[in-house]
């Protein structure tokens, strides 16, 4: 086989339709917009959205199922931005197909994402997502008997020098200042500031003293990689039989995992109409508290418990030598 070359040609101004590609078939998604016709996806999200659009005047929108549509892409293909989901659309003929958009259309960006977004409410997504769930259980896919609970942090979209105090409303910056001028560095440099931010006794960002001004709901939180970030958190309650989402509470990310245990069960109950009879949750969960609750309201607990970290073999020969010659002393003097 010769060697193909790269010769730069002039654009094609005019092409027939029987010149434009085919996508490759993509049997799941195909699949998938089958049922969501079957189901009505369409008509019940434009039923819920109707209200945040006017009933005649101004240009007609993008269609609510469309961009609901475009969220399950991003669930599905593990996308968590929305410039993300608009260059992948946008360079796939599949998801174009999916999402119900010909050749011929420029498929919305990523501000035209956020603007709807916006201007459907939380309640709304959470409805639609409970329609759906609901859609689930009568096709005997789900039934929340048995539910796996875990949580992920999310980096929120404010940064933390950006925090305030809710007492004062100082910035960070302003509130050392403060501090320093009192302990006689006046005026203090950058670098001097600096200094004294990093030596100062009783540095802490408490969630209680400190907030985002740009996002109320964000707290400062340990991150899985051991750094500190404002965050939210994200509870799951997947059903383990089927896989699908149960419940998505947000609790608040400052919060520990024995504490908000109990929400995404409740989500559960009040989807389903009934309490879950297993709970399978990691070690980051097990508590005294979280064990008896479980077990008064009938549910049983697959929980991991925390591991004992191992002593080290030296650690664990000195134990054992002491013991041996306690046994010994015993047993002579026995």
């Amino acid at each position: 086989m010769a060697m193909g070359t790269r010769t730069p040609g002039q654009i094609a101004m005019f092409v027939s339709q029987d010149q434009l590609p085919k996508a490759p078939t993509a049997p799941f998604f195909d699949k998938l917009n089958e049922l969501l016709d079957t189901m009505g996806f369409d008509t019940e999200v434009e039923t819920l959205c109707r209200p945040f659009y006017a009933a005649r005047l101004g240009r007609p929108s993008r269609a609510p199922g469309a961009y609901f549509r475009r969220l399950l892409l991003g669930y599905l293909l593990g996308i968590d931005s929305e410039r993300g989901m608009a260059l992948t659309v946008g360079d796939s003929l599949s998801l174009r197909a999916f999402l119900g958009y010909e050749l011929s259309e420029s498929p919305p960006e990523h501000s035209t994402i956020s603007r709807t977004r916006g201007r459907s409410s939380l309640e709304t997504h959470e409805q639609v997502f409970a329609w759906l769930l609901e859609q689930l259980r009568e096709a005997g896919l789900a039934n929340g008997s048995s539910v796996a609970v875990d949580a992920t942090m999310l980096f929120a979209h404010a940064a933390l020098r950006t925090l305030r105090r809710k007492d004062t409303q100082q910035g960070c910056r302003e509130f050392v200042e403060g501090l320093a001028a009192a302990s006689g560095v006046t005026p203090p440099t950058a670098a001097e500031l600096a200094e004294f931010d990093r030596k100062r006794k009783g540095k802490t960002l408490s969630n209680k003293e400190w907030e985002s001004p740009t996002d109320a709901d964000a707290r400062v939180a340990r991150m899985q990689d051991g750094t500190t970030h404002l965050a939210h958190m994200a509870e799951h309650a997947v059903d383990l039989e089927s896989g699908a989402l149960a419940g998505v509470p947000l609790p608040a990310a400052d919060r520990g995992d024995t504490v908000t245990l109990g929400e995404p069960l409740e989500a559960v109950e009040a989807a389903q109409g009934e309490r879950s009879q297993r709970v399978v949750a990691d070690k980051g969960y097990p508590s005294d508290a979280v064990l008896v609750g479980l077990e008064a309201a009938g549910q049983e607990a697959h929980i991991r418990e925390c591991q004992i970290k191992c002593v080290s073999s030296r650690c664990a020969m000195g134990l054992m030598s002491r013991l041996a010659a306690s046994l010994r002393t015993e047993y002579q003097a026995g």
